[in-house]
């Protein structure tokens, strides 16, 4: 038995968790297996240590997302918005910076030590946040919480590996990845709640008892063998391992490149001297840092063999164009909720939740039809209750795992189609219908507030879906694409399939009435204009005549779709020949003559009083109508007609006074 604490005090772990694993690997005797398992803390003891050590990933994860609801508040105080962008870059930029090095750190001394260490000076650097006087001291004390957190998380890690035997090990990773996901969401909602009913220096202080939990803990019960001071080499040989010429290169040429970035447009103008030499000067350290990379060989911080795998390279970046657009919403929607929308701190972090919770957890988990099916149906009723900006987070998130899933390229069955059974045809038509409802609620939420789309025509290939009927029976039944109408007999017996033909075509009827302008006066940008009305106008009237049976006006009209449809339909008639009489309002200088404008007016406005009559003649004859029939298209289309019989009205007046003077 006393073997094998001398044997745990030779152990090199010069990898992360070296000092426990080669134990394991080499295939000792049970006999070895039970002495090596009684160096495990167990019991109470394992537990306090976990719980430590999940404090410490708490911290760290918190500072990641409890600032942003913060931030308004800390500009008002501050009186500096420009710094915006430096509360997160500090403290992502050292972080970033250093975690390799940390890496090395681990390897090459106690492992303790450089634990307690990387917590102190994050605790330092939450301090100095804390008590900042101005922005500056923040920034600040921000980039040396990022020193700190770059071997906090790693560190756990490690001390993980010393401290419980391989086969337990997984299950205390999951606790250290969970933690962190818990904070990641928790962070926002207590971020808000300290700045609402406290200060948001709290967002800072509530490091400093978690992280000093954490430290007693170590220091005082958790037991580590020494790394031999053999293995590490002189002291001229442990300094070329950290690579500090590669560590000293780097830092200042990502502080120019941040600079440049934050100054460009704001403070400077994009070509001012400053700016260009900013962006030299980080391209010519970028390139002496790779020089050293290669010169370091496995001595650099990034080794040219870890580099050159593909992989590799790949994955990182993934996770540059990921984290680059996560944490620049991260840091800016809550400041858009707060001063925009007037919400409050609180309110701000619960808006931010989808997005953060899409962050958490493994993505191969998560993905799967039916959370697709629940994140659609969410921004489809936060849609239809107005709730267009919480509907859009939810929308993008369900479009975010359609696509992981495929469904938007889900194009002809196997060649043994004919063969397959009716559960397989039912569950391929489910796949389908559900891509084509996120690409509806697509349509309502970005048509309805003028906001970009979010899903291309362009890149989806799925078939439409086969009627409702051969969707319960599981029959084969043949589909298309999303093509020009002009292909089609018939839409079709599915009325999902007409609402989705009729729900993009009033999308590019909007797109194209809004580029109406007093400017729009220029031959080429008319003739683009009659050309872009003519080619709609008459799909409009083609979805008007290959309508299916079960989406046709009826007396009365139970069938809510029926009803969305065909008001919908009409509203896009009203909206494109409106845009048309528009149009012809700000042509003055068109070469065409005033009769053929007055003619054209003419038959617009025509074509607007029918559609108008028509949106009302369906109101009256649906039947069990009541407020929840309502949606955001239906109360549009019944705006445009009220709008419509108004204006005639009022025209109407005006030549009967006319006529008389």
């Amino acid at each position: 038995m006393s073997d094998v604490p001398k044997k745990a005090l030779e152990m090199d772990s010069g990898a992360a968790a070296e000092t426990s694993i080669d134990n394991e690997t080499q295939g000792p005797s049970n006999t070895m297996d039970d002495e090596t398992a009684a160096l495990y803390p167990m019991g109470i003891k394992l537990a306090v240590i976990t719980i430590s050590l999940m404090l410490a990933v708490l911290c760290v994860a918190l500072d990641n997302t409890i600032i942003a609801v913060a931030i308004p508040h800390i500009t008002d105080q501050f009186h500096n918005l420009n710094d915006v962008g430096w509360y997160a870059s500090a403290y992502l930029l050292t972080t970033c910076a250093l975690q390799l090095l940390f890496g090395k750190l681990y390897a090459l001394f106690s492992v303790k030590i450089v634990f307690l260490s990387a917590l102190f000076v994050f605790e330092l650097g939450s301090l100095i946040c804390g008590i900042a006087p101005t922005s500056t001291a923040l920034i600040i004390g921000r980039a040396i919480a990022g020193l700190g957190s770059a071997g906090i998380f790693t560190g756990a890690l490690v001390m993980i590996a010393h401290t419980v035997a391989r086969e337990k090990r997984p299950m205390f990773f999951g606790l250290l990845g969970g933690m962190y996901g818990i904070a990641s969401v928790a962070g926002p909602l207590m971020g808000g709640a300290f700045t609402d009913h406290a200060t948001w220096r709290w967002c800072f202080y509530i490091n400093l008892p978690l992280g000093g939990v954490t430290a007693v803990v170590i220091l005082l019960i958790l037991k580590l063998p020494p790394k031999p001071a053999s293995k590490r080499g002189s002291f001229l040989q442990v300094l070329k391992r950290l690579d500090p010429i590669g560590t000293a290169v780097f830092i200042p040429s990502i502080i120019c490149l941040l600079l440049a970035l934050q100054w460009g447009g704001v403070k400077y103008q994009w070509l001012n001297a400053r700016i260009i030499v900013l962006f030299a000067i980080f391209g010519v350290l970028l390139i002496g840092f790779v020089t050293i990379q290669l010169i370091m060989k496995d001595d650099a911080t990034v080794p040219p063999r870890i580099a050159g795998n593909r992989t590799i390279t790949s994955a990182a970046l993934f996770g540059f164009c990921i984290g680059g657009s996560f944490f620049i919403l991260t840091y800016y929607i809550p400041i858009w909720f707060q001063v925009i929308k007037n919400t409050s701190a609180v309110r701000s972090g619960i808006y931010s939740l989808p997005m953060i919770l899409e962050n958490v957890g493994d993505e191969h988990d998560l993905v799967t039809l039916s959370h697709t099916q629940c994140w659609s149906l969410i921004a489809n009723f936060e849609a239809l209750h107005m709730m267009f900006t919480q509907a859009l987070t939810s929308l993008c998130r369900g479009i975010r795992m359609a696509q992981a899933l495929g469904l938007h390229q889900l194009g002809e069955e196997s060649e043994g189609a004919t063969l397959a059974s009716a559960q397989e045809r039912i569950i391929l038509e489910e796949q389908r219908r559900t891509w084509w409802f996120l690409f509806l609620s697509d349509r309502l939420v970005c048509g309805t507030t003028g906001l970009p789309l979010c899903i291309n025509q362009k890149d989806v290939t799925t078939l439409l879906p086969t009627s409702e009927k051969a969707f319960a029976d599981g029959h084969s039944e043949p589909a298309s694409p999303l093509k020009p109408l002009h292909s089609f007999t018939t839409l079709g017996s599915s009325i999902l399939t007409a609402r989705v033909f009729i729900a993009n075509l009033f999308h590019r009827v909007l797109n194209h009435t809004s580029c109406i302008s007093p400017g729009i006066h220029i031959k080429r940008d008319q003739h683009e204009f009659w050309d872009r009305h003519c080619r709609l106008d008459n799909e409009l009237s083609l979805c008007t005549i290959k309508l299916p049976e079960n989406a046709r006006i009826g007396n009365p009209i139970y069938n809510r779709d029926a009803v969305i449809v065909n008001t919908e339909l009409q509203a896009a008639i009203i909206s494109l020949h409106r845009g048309a009489i528009w149009n012809l309002s700000f042509s003055e200088h068109n070469s065409c003559g005033e009769e053929v404008k007055r003619q054209q007016a003419h038959h617009s406005q025509e074509r607007v009083m029918n559609s108008a009559q028509e949106i009302a003649h369906i109101l009256r004859i649906a039947g069990a109508y009541s407020t929840t029939f309502m949606n955001p298209i239906l109360i549009f289309s019944v705006y445009l007609s009220a709008f419509a019989f108004i204006e005639d009205f009022l025209d109407t007046q005006k030549n009967r006074v006319r006529i008389l003077l």
